[in-house]
């Protein structure tokens, strides 16, 4: 995955990506999409990492709809 960042980033630093999820689950509950792994390449403000590990977690309460 490729992302920037507010600094620079080394390879082969491990990182965890935390991604809020635009769909809600049971039409109430926020998720986000959280990544692990390491970077690959890293330029000035910009890098990229191989994702090791993926998996969806809730974010508090549920959000009501109205």
């Amino acid at each position: 995955m490729r992302f920037t960042a507010d600094r620079p980033l080394v390879a082969g630093l491990k990182v965890e990506l935390a991604i809020h999820w635009p769909v809600l689950l049971d039409g109430g509950v926020q998720l986000q999409l959280v990544l692990s792994g390491r970077i690959v390449w890293a330029g000035e403000n910009e890098a990229a990492m191989e994702i090791l590990r993926h998996e969806f977690r809730t974010r508090g309460g549920k959000f009501k709809l109205m």
